[in-house]
């Protein structure tokens, strides 16, 4: 398949020159390069899988078309896992076997990648070893997995113990999976540096999956004939010393590793090509780098070049650099240049962590201290008329955060601005773990402006809310006291300050949230007053209601986030357009905010007429319409349809599986709705079976005090009285609630939901006594959170007509649904299956008063 005539990398080699496919070809499996010497593997191997392209598409040609199907996964799965994300939807769905062929040289040559974008500006990120990158990693790992059923792959790693984090996470999530068809051949050079983090990697794994293979200690002769053809290729045309060689080969002791450190070393092979002396720390070569070998050997003009690069840090702006520094440094090799953008001149680089720690560590040897301090001048400079003209944006996020970072790393004095810069470009690549001594060191310092509102915003993301609420207050103090109340240059501070206020409420418990809460909605209001004064054709206003509407929601407070994010459906379509994505979202969530309200028959319509439109814009399978198809059919089994909801969720689960992930949270809480409805449908046991196996998926994926995850546990409950397990259902509820009180407080809508759920299953268990106790008590709370004519309220009135017919009191229960049932048919509609409930207790409350007498 591949054909390594102009490679340089053995490990690429798959067949020999010469090879063709024959007709009716099978591919047998996918090879993949890996070297772990490459500073981030999975995105150093791509340029081995674009030399597959034209061999990869001579096999096409040849394929039947089963074996096209199994590649075409295989293409999109192995482009994957090498950092290249095909540019084509998935190729079985879209692409003949004839077209393959045609555009397999396209595709292995896009480099339109997540890991590529993620390494620059555009994905505002960078992959490192980050917690959320070796989760993106692994997660691709498991995908790839599940695609080694068509095509096997092998994946041979030189060097393996140096290999990065997030590779090791990528390979762990393939070779994890019960579905995996992959061999994965690790090679280590043990006179090496140890890796832990491979070797915790395979300890993780099962000892039937792993074979450990430890080559013996080599003879001398052994290695006397490794060392003589490894001369020959490193010095043609010269004749080896053979006493040079015999010592050289009794310093390795046995060890090729330590026999190629040597013969990396040019003065070890300049002794052994000319028979002159060894240097006399050959022992200490035998483990010693060669890049110190290397420096040594380097003209002072390119190493005083190397050291005041490195004064920038691993890698920096061209246009930062003396044009003379660029050149000797490039004439090393040592150094990179890459493209960038046309204003920044492009990009020097080192060419490894290896070589950027060697040259720093010679900067205080080779530079003057004037010549340090002119060239850290220099990057200063530099970097301020970048931060002065707000330039940022024309630089790659990640190197100038490696500039900034190398700068506060290095210089106590580092320029607030670019103190600010730095905290920002932080936040924008998602790096938002933060040293709060750090950042309370800069507020001690006297911070304002920028650096104010860069350390605020810190600060929060970091979880101490709490700080920044007192900074953002201060910074509104100081805009209102300039410019005066209400002035358009006060709206930034105070959208801050109350964007900070409110994540400092969710910060706290639920007893003591509420003050907290109450003071981001005054905020809120009055910063929507402030952007209604000042009109104004833009997205703020409306992108402020709907923040306001997703914070009331997120307190249960659904009626006023409708009746907040309700105006800005207009306003989005003024700013945007009505079909624009943001718009079409707005409308999905507001019929959803209508829903839980109370107000099922309007939310419907709602997303019934939205449907069709999110479709034709967005695409039948965009996470938006699918969003909104799940919402409407969780809709439509609350209203009292769960037949007709049922098919789309059997229909919306595996579609979101294969859109978004398995496991993503959208995919979770689809799956929670189907088991709900299959339970309001009486299909108790597959809805119990669902529950069983989500739960815990949920409690991994989401955690234990997740909305989500409660409400599924109160789902279970509810299955468990379906299916005639009441006892079941009281015992998880009663652990439940006070769980659901801790995470959400009392009166949150779905604990109320769940108390009347336990109450009606104590009615069954035959405890109308404590039923009744607690309807009593929960009634009057849900009348005043959510109104008298919430079908939750309803719904709980009716269970307990039902809770006081099975204590006996048929005449308090005939008197309650005399007015009940009007309700329920106004609220609920006439055939509502709680709607039949109220009935038939009617009918159960007259008979037991004929029976009686009365």
């Amino acid at each position: 398949m591949f054909n390594a005539a102009n490679s340089t990398t053995l490990r690429d080699v798959i067949v020999p020159d010469g090879f063709e496919v024959k007709g009716g070809a099978r591919l047998p499996w996918l090879w993949w390069g890996l070297d772990g010497h490459d500073e981030l593997a999975v995105a150093e191997a791509d340029a081995q899988l674009s030399r597959h392209a034209g061999p990869f598409g001579a096999a096409l040609e040849s394929m039947d078309a089963l074996t096209a199907q199994r590649v075409a996964f295989a293409v999109d799965s192995t482009l994957l896992l090498a950092g290249l994300s095909a540019v084509l939807a998935p190729a079985a769905t879209i692409l003949s076997a004839a077209r393959l062929a045609s555009q397999a040289p396209r595709v292995f040559q896009s480099k339109r990648s997540r890991l590529h974008a993620a390494l620059r500006v555009d994905a505002k990120r960078r992959f490192s070893a980050r917690d959320d990158a070796i989760s993106a990693a692994a997660s691709d790992g498991r995908l790839l997995a599940q695609l080694t059923r068509w095509v096997p792959l092998v994946a041979v790693v030189d060097h393996a113990e140096s290999l990065d984090p997030t590779t090791l996470a990528l390979l762990g999530g393939l070779v994890r999976s019960s579905a995996s068809r992959v061999l994965v051949v690790f090679a280590t050079d043990i006179d090496r540096a140890e890796n832990s983090a491979l070797d915790k990697f395979l300890e993780g794994l099962d000892d039937r999956v792993v074979e450990r293979v430890e080559i013996d200690p080599f003879t001398d002769a052994q290695l006397a004939s490794i060392c003589a053809a490894t001369f020959d290729q490193l010095q043609p045309g010269c004749d080896l010393d053979s006493a040079g060689a015999s010592a050289v080969v009794s310093t390795a002791d046995g060890a090729p590793g330590a026999l190629a450190n040597l013969l990396s070393h040019r003065s070890v092979l300049e002794a052994l090509s000319s028979r002159a002396s060894l240097p006399p720390n050959l022992r200490t070569l035998a483990i010693r780098s060669r890049e110190e070998d290397s420096w040594a050997a380097l003209p002072t003009p390119a190493r005083v070049a190397l050291a005041a690069l490195a004064i920038h840090g691993p890698r920096t702006l061209a246009a930062l650099v003396d044009p003379a520094i660029a050149r000797f440094a490039l004439e090393t090799g040592w150094v990179a240049s890459l493209t960038g953008g046309s204003t920044t001149g492009g990009e020097l680089a080192f060419r490894g962590p290896v070589l950027f720690e060697t040259t720093r560590g010679h900067i205080d040897d080779t530079l003057s201290h004037e010549e340090r301090t002119a060239e850290s001048r220099r990057v200063e400079a530099g970097l301020m008329a970048i931060a002065e003209t707000g330039m940022w944006d024309e630089v790659p996020v990640d190197v100038a955060l490696d500039l900034l970072q190398h700068m506060a790393d290095t210089d106590a004095a580092m320029p607030p601005t670019l103190q600010a810069a730095l905290l920002r470009l932080r936040r924008a690549a998602g790096l938002r773990e933060v040293d709060r001594a750090r950042l309370e060191e800069i507020l001690e310092r006297g911070a304002n402006g920028e650096l104010l509102l860069a350390t605020a915003e810190a600060l929060a993301d970091a979880g101490w809310a709490h700080r920044s609420v007192d900074l953002y207050t201060r910074e509104l103090a100081r805009a209102e006291e300039n410019y005066g109340r209400g002035d358009p240059r006060t709206l930034s501070p105070l959208h801050n300050l109350a964007a900070s206020t409110a994540a400092y409420a969710r910060s706290l418990s639920p007893t003591e949230r509420t003050a907290a809460y109450e003071q981001a909605f005054q905020l809120y209001v009055r910063l929507i007053y402030g952007y209604q004064q000042h009109a104004t054709t833009s997205r703020r206003l409306p992108d402020t209601r709907a923040e306001l509407a997703a914070l009331y929601q997120s307190v249960g407070r659904f009626a006023d986030g409708y009746t907040t994010l309700l105006p800005a459906i207009a306003e989005y379509s003024q700013a945007l357009g009505p079909d624009r994505p943001d718009t079409l979202a707005s409308r999905s969530n507001l019929a959803m905010l209508h829903a839980r309200a109370g107000d099922l028959g309007a939310a419907l319509a709602e997303m019934k007429e939205l449907a069709p439109t999110m479709a034709r814009v967005l695409g039948r399978e965009h996470p938006g319409t699918l969003t909104n198809r799940s919402n409407l059919a969780a809709a439509l089994a609350l209203a009292g349809d769960p037949g007709g909801a049922l098919a789309d969720l059997k229909e919306l689960v595996p579609v979101k599986a294969r859109v978004l992930g398995v496991e993503h949270p959208d995919t979770l809480t689809t799956r929670m709705k189907l088991a709900a409805t299959l339970a309001l449908t009486r299909d108790s046991d597959s809805a119990l079976t669902i529950l069983e196996e989500l739960i815990p998926v949920m409690v991994r994926v989401l955690g234990a005090d997740d909305l989500d995850t409660l409400l599924a546990r109160n789902n279970r409950a509810g299955a468990r009285v379906y299916s005639g397990d009441a006892v079941g259902a009281v015992a998880e509820l009663e652990e439940l609630i006070p769980v659901m009180v801790r995470v959400l407080g009392a009166e949150y809508p779905q604990v109320l939901t769940a108390r009347n759920n336990i109450a009606n299953a104590r009615t069954i268990v035959g405890d109308a006594t404590g039923a009744l106790a607690e309807l009593r008590e929960l009634i009057p709370v849900m009348v005043r959170v959510l109104g008298a004519e919430h079908p939750d309220t309803v719904t709980a009135r009716i269970n307990l007509t039902t809770a006081r017919n099975a204590a006996g009191d048929a005449t308090g229960a005939l008197t309650d649904l005399d007015a009940l049932i009007p309700t329920a048919i106004r609220v609920l509609g006439a055939e509502h299956p709680n709607t039949r409930v109220a009935w038939s207790n009617l009918a159960t409350a007259r008979r037991a008063l004929d029976e009686s007498g009365c």
